[in-house]
């Protein structure tokens, strides 16, 4: 018996025509123009820097955001890159 081909979704809640237009380099640009008047200049371009290796990454991995993907899997890419740090060292059970 054939297994039923899966979809992105379980269920889509937003159109076509909106979805394409909430793309990672969409939203990076809206929040560029909202924050580049707030942050100082080295702030600015650790966030591009930041966006930079989001959308490469996004790119990829072949990212697509749904149910079946676990951000878990994505930390030690993020943790070389110096952008996810663990605050608690768990010295209780020898991990640091």
């Amino acid at each position: 018996m054939e297994e039923p081909k899966k979809t992105k979704w379980l269920t889509q809640s937003i159109n076509d025509e909106i979805l394409s237009k909430l793309s990672l380099k969409n939203r990076y640009s809206f929040l560029n123009n909202n924050l580049m008047a707030l942050l100082s200049p080295e702030e600015f371009n650790f966030l591009k820097k930041v966006q930079r290796f989001c959308m490469r990454f996004e790119k990829k991995n072949n990212i697509t955001h749904g149910p079946d993907e676990d951000i878990y899997d994505w930390i030690p890419a993020f943790g070389k890159e110096g952008l996810i740090t663990r605050n608690d060292p768990f010295a209780m059970i020898d991990l640091n």
